[in-house]
């Protein structure tokens, strides 16, 4: 039973949107990590768009060069009933996790408190 094209690229989206988190995570750029698989960054672009289908082969190169776990490619993917649960970040949490990660120690300690609190704020204003 083979999947069908529209699922496919909804995979392959989610895959190359889990490298990219993965790899702005460790302060990567597209460049560096081209040149670490030997492809271009260019690659690296439509990989992380999801234009160009990740082998199997390049994932586990991309698992050696970004220190990761194969399974997190696989972030939000529903197989067979079981959703994996590693959380997918959105484009602004990754770039805040970037800003506090280049923090010192007692910033980062002070961003958490504050964003506990402000998650536990009730608001009546819609998102």
């Amino acid at each position: 039973m083979g999947l069908k094209l529209a699922r496919t690229k909804e995979l392959d989206a989610v895959i190359g949107q889990n490298i990219r988190n993965i790899r702005t995570r460790g302060g990567i750029t597209q460049e560096s990590l081209g040149v670490s698989l030997g492809i271009t960054f260019q690659q690296i672009q439509k990989y992380e768009k999801g234009t160009n289908r990740v082998s199997a082969a390049a994932l586990i190169h991309f698992q050696a060069v970004l220190g990761c776990e194969l399974k997190d490619f696989f972030a939000g993917i529903d197989i067979d009933g079981v959703k994996n649960e590693n959380p997918v970040m959105s484009d602004d949490a990754v770039k805040v996790s970037m800003v506090v990660n280049a923090m010192p120690t007692w910033k980062q300690t002070l961003v958490l408190a504050l964003t506990r609190q402000v998650d536990k704020i009730e608001s009546d204003t819609p998102e």
